[in-house]
């Protein structure tokens, strides 16, 4: 090895680059740190209540590309507008199991009703994938009355028990509870409790 040369960490992304560089002939092999490919796969539930709170078997599913290291407050947003909703699901589930608030409930129930409109997970699972969600849902409602989420400037805040109750509506339930949908100032339907 020439003296100018030194032994660096790459990471897997970097091994073109030094393949391409013209001081790959003096680079000596680093260690590579390789992710987790993330595939598209079908859902497959490994459990009844997964993604409902206060379920926590997200963290045992061997599918969960999330089981071992969480979503950041900036990838899990990077993760819904970007990735599949199977992997969206896996990475709020796994927030709401290491962080329970709405906002991860809302989304992850968001995910679970995508991922059985589209038919994205095991055909034999669909109609739990159906249940979980509205059961998401309706945990908005019962476990976070206050719950909120916010735009992309992170300034305006939305309530989430609205979505909640409309999306139950939708997928041809009831919610439970004393939950009412009344006109707001706006004219738009809002979800109260009276």
């Amino acid at each position: 090895m020439r003296a100018d040369c030194t032994k660096r960490r790459w990471g897997a992304w970097m091994v073109a680059l030094a393949l391409t560089s013209p001081l790959a002939g003096c680079v000596e092999a680093g260690d590579f740190v390789y992710g987790e490919q993330v595939e598209e796969r079908p859902l497959e539930l490994h459990a009844e209540r997964v993604g409902v709170f206060p379920d926590r078997s997200v963290l045992d599913d061997p599918n969960n590309p999330f089981r071992y290291s969480w979503p950041t407050a900036t990838s899990k947003w990077e993760i819904e507008s970007a990735a599949g909703n199977v992997v969206a699901f896996y990475s709020w589930a796994t927030v709401l199991a290491y962080e329970p608030t709405g906002e991860a409930q809302y989304y992850t129930a968001l995910n679970l009703e995508q991922v059985y409109k589209n038919g994205q997970a095991v055909q034999t699972d669909l109609d739990a994938v159906k249940t979980l969600a509205i059961a998401g849902y309706q945990s908005v409602l019962d476990n976070f009355p206050d719950a909120q989420s916010f735009d992309a400037s992170g300034t305006v805040a939305f309530d989430l028990v609205t979505p909640s109750y409309l999306a139950i509506v939708a997928l041809g339930e009831t919610p439970s509870g004393d939950w009412v949908l009344v006109d707001s100032a706006s004219g738009q339907p809002r979800a109260v409790r009276p």
